[in-house]
Protein backbone atom coordinates (compact mmCIF):
# COMPACT_ATOMS: atom_id res chain seq x y z
CA UNK A 1 0.00 0.00 0.00
CA UNK A 2 1.31 3.46 -0.90
CA UNK A 3 1.59 6.07 1.82
CA UNK A 4 -0.83 8.97 1.36
CA UNK A 5 0.56 12.18 -0.08
CA UNK A 6 1.27 15.07 2.30
CA UNK A 7 1.44 17.67 -0.46
CA UNK A 8 -1.00 18.71 -3.13
CA UNK A 9 0.09 17.50 -6.56
CA UNK A 10 -1.10 20.80 -8.04
CA UNK A 11 -0.31 24.46 -7.53
CA UNK A 12 -3.01 26.08 -5.39
CA UNK A 13 -5.14 28.70 -7.13
CA UNK A 14 -8.02 29.63 -4.84
CA UNK A 15 -10.80 31.78 -6.19
CA UNK A 16 -13.90 33.04 -4.39
CA UNK A 17 -17.22 33.81 -6.00
CA UNK A 18 -20.80 34.54 -5.02
CA UNK A 19 -23.89 32.76 -6.34
CA UNK A 20 -27.58 32.25 -5.66
CA UNK A 21 -29.15 28.89 -4.90
CA UNK A 22 -32.80 28.01 -4.46
CA UNK A 23 -32.33 28.53 -0.70
CA UNK A 24 -30.53 31.88 -0.99
CA UNK A 25 -27.04 33.35 -1.42
CA UNK A 26 -23.87 31.29 -1.21
CA UNK A 27 -20.18 32.07 -1.29
CA UNK A 28 -17.79 29.54 -2.74
CA UNK A 29 -14.03 29.27 -2.41
CA UNK A 30 -12.50 26.77 -4.83
CA UNK A 31 -8.97 25.65 -5.62
CA UNK A 32 -9.00 25.89 -9.41
CA UNK A 33 -5.49 24.47 -9.45
CA UNK A 34 -6.96 21.00 -8.88
CA UNK A 35 -9.04 21.17 -12.07
CA UNK A 36 -6.44 19.70 -14.51
CA UNK A 37 -5.98 16.66 -12.24
CA UNK A 38 -9.61 16.13 -11.26
CA UNK A 39 -10.67 13.48 -10.67
CA UNK A 40 -7.68 11.81 -9.02
CA UNK A 41 -8.04 8.02 -8.84
CA UNK A 42 -5.87 8.00 -5.69
CA UNK A 43 -8.37 10.25 -3.85
CA UNK A 44 -11.89 8.90 -4.53
CA UNK A 45 -13.43 9.81 -1.16
CA UNK A 46 -15.05 13.17 -0.46
CA UNK A 47 -14.85 14.47 3.08
CA UNK A 48 -17.22 17.30 4.00
CA UNK A 49 -16.67 19.17 7.24
CA UNK A 50 -19.58 21.34 8.42
CA UNK A 51 -18.76 24.32 10.65
CA UNK A 52 -22.01 25.89 11.90
CA UNK A 53 -21.42 29.64 12.08
CA UNK A 54 -21.89 31.27 15.46
CA UNK A 55 -23.14 34.64 14.16
CA UNK A 56 -24.21 34.33 10.53
CA UNK A 57 -25.69 37.33 8.79
CA UNK A 58 -29.45 37.34 8.24
CA UNK A 59 -28.93 35.95 4.71
CA UNK A 60 -27.02 32.93 6.11
CA UNK A 61 -23.58 34.06 4.96
CA UNK A 62 -20.50 34.43 7.15
CA UNK A 63 -20.18 37.75 8.99
CA UNK A 64 -16.83 39.50 8.54
CA UNK A 65 -16.39 39.55 12.35
CA UNK A 66 -16.38 35.74 12.38
CA UNK A 67 -14.27 35.24 9.26
CA UNK A 68 -10.88 35.08 11.00
CA UNK A 69 -12.08 32.53 13.56
CA UNK A 70 -13.67 30.30 10.91
CA UNK A 71 -10.61 30.41 8.66
CA UNK A 72 -8.33 29.68 11.64
CA UNK A 73 -10.31 26.52 12.43
CA UNK A 74 -10.45 25.59 8.73
CA UNK A 75 -6.67 26.02 8.49
CA UNK A 76 -6.06 23.94 11.62
CA UNK A 77 -8.31 21.18 10.29
CA UNK A 78 -6.60 21.18 6.91
CA UNK A 79 -3.17 21.01 8.56
CA UNK A 80 -4.08 18.10 10.84
CA UNK A 81 -5.78 16.14 8.03
CA UNK A 82 -3.11 16.69 5.37
CA UNK A 83 -0.82 13.95 6.82
CA UNK A 84 -3.67 11.48 6.16
CA UNK A 85 -3.64 12.52 2.51
CA UNK A 86 -6.83 14.62 2.66
CA UNK A 87 -6.54 17.52 0.21
CA UNK A 88 -8.78 20.59 0.50
CA UNK A 89 -10.40 21.62 -2.77
CA UNK A 90 -12.77 24.30 -1.53
CA UNK A 91 -15.46 25.54 0.79
CA UNK A 92 -19.06 26.67 0.55
CA UNK A 93 -20.94 29.01 2.89
CA UNK A 94 -24.68 28.38 2.86
CA UNK A 95 -27.52 28.85 5.34
CA UNK A 96 -25.30 29.60 8.34
CA UNK A 97 -22.79 26.79 7.76
CA UNK A 98 -19.32 26.77 6.22
CA UNK A 99 -18.72 23.44 4.49
CA UNK A 100 -15.10 22.45 3.81
CA UNK A 101 -14.49 19.93 1.00
CA UNK A 102 -11.50 17.60 0.93
CA UNK A 103 -10.67 14.51 -1.11
CA UNK A 104 -8.69 11.60 0.24
CA UNK A 105 -7.66 7.98 -0.24
CA UNK A 106 -10.22 5.25 0.36
CA UNK A 107 -8.03 3.73 3.09
CA UNK A 108 -8.74 6.64 5.47
CA UNK A 109 -11.67 6.01 7.81
CA UNK A 110 -13.93 8.17 9.92
CA UNK A 111 -12.34 6.58 13.01
CA UNK A 112 -9.06 8.22 11.96
CA UNK A 113 -10.55 11.58 11.00
CA UNK A 114 -13.09 12.32 13.75
CA UNK A 115 -10.62 12.43 16.69
CA UNK A 116 -8.38 14.82 14.75
CA UNK A 117 -11.34 17.05 13.93
CA UNK A 118 -12.50 17.09 17.56
CA UNK A 119 -8.98 18.00 18.71
CA UNK A 120 -8.70 20.94 16.28
CA UNK A 121 -12.28 22.27 15.97
CA UNK A 122 -11.82 24.92 18.64
CA UNK A 123 -15.16 26.31 19.81
CA UNK A 124 -16.99 25.02 16.73
CA UNK A 125 -18.96 21.77 16.68
CA UNK A 126 -17.70 20.42 13.35
CA UNK A 127 -19.68 17.72 11.60
CA UNK A 128 -17.84 15.13 9.49
CA UNK A 129 -19.22 13.18 6.56
CA UNK A 130 -17.49 10.72 4.21
CA UNK A 131 -18.87 10.00 0.73
CA UNK A 132 -17.64 7.86 -2.14
CA UNK A 133 -17.08 10.35 -5.01
CA UNK A 134 -14.52 8.88 -7.44
CA UNK A 135 -15.61 11.26 -10.22
CA UNK A 136 -15.18 14.33 -7.98
CA UNK A 137 -18.75 15.35 -8.65
CA UNK A 138 -18.85 17.73 -5.68
CA UNK A 139 -15.78 19.56 -6.97
CA UNK A 140 -16.54 19.57 -10.70
CA UNK A 141 -20.31 20.13 -10.59
CA UNK A 142 -21.15 21.75 -7.28
CA UNK A 143 -18.15 23.92 -6.38
CA UNK A 144 -16.78 24.69 -9.84
CA UNK A 145 -17.81 28.14 -11.05
CA UNK A 146 -20.27 28.60 -13.89
CA UNK A 147 -18.74 29.42 -17.29
CA UNK A 148 -19.03 33.22 -16.92
CA UNK A 149 -17.31 33.28 -13.50
CA UNK A 150 -14.63 30.93 -14.79
CA UNK A 151 -14.02 33.09 -17.88
CA UNK A 152 -13.75 36.22 -15.72
CA UNK A 153 -11.15 34.44 -13.57
CA UNK A 154 -9.15 33.43 -16.65
CA UNK A 155 -9.37 37.01 -18.00
CA UNK A 156 -8.03 38.39 -14.69
CA UNK A 157 -5.16 35.90 -14.87
CA UNK A 158 -4.33 36.96 -18.43
CA UNK A 159 -4.43 40.68 -17.56
CA UNK A 160 -2.16 40.08 -14.53
CA UNK A 161 0.30 38.18 -16.75
CA UNK A 162 0.32 40.95 -19.37
CA UNK A 163 0.92 43.56 -16.65
CA UNK A 164 3.75 41.50 -15.17
CA UNK A 165 5.38 41.36 -18.61
CA UNK A 166 5.14 45.14 -18.97
CA UNK A 167 2.48 45.17 -21.69
CA UNK A 168 0.63 48.48 -22.04
CA UNK A 169 -3.00 47.56 -21.45
CA UNK A 170 -4.46 50.92 -22.44
CA UNK A 171 -3.28 50.69 -26.07
CA UNK A 172 -5.79 49.34 -28.57
CA UNK A 173 -4.61 46.32 -30.55
CA UNK A 174 -5.66 44.85 -33.79
CA UNK A 175 -6.87 41.29 -33.34
CA UNK A 176 -6.98 38.94 -36.28
CA UNK A 177 -8.58 35.55 -36.14
CA UNK A 178 -8.01 32.81 -38.67
CA UNK A 179 -10.05 29.71 -38.97
CA UNK A 180 -9.30 26.84 -41.28
CA UNK A 181 -11.48 23.85 -41.88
Amino acid sequence: MNAPSFEKPWREAFEDYFRWSTQGPQTVGIDLGANPLAPMASHPVLWRLALPLKNPMSNGLRDSDEEDAVFAVQGALEACLRPLGLLRVGHLVDQGVQFVYLYGPKSITARQVRPLVRAHQGTYDVGVSRTWDPHWTAYLRMLFPPPLHYQLRMNRQRVALLRAEGEPLDVARRVEHRVSF
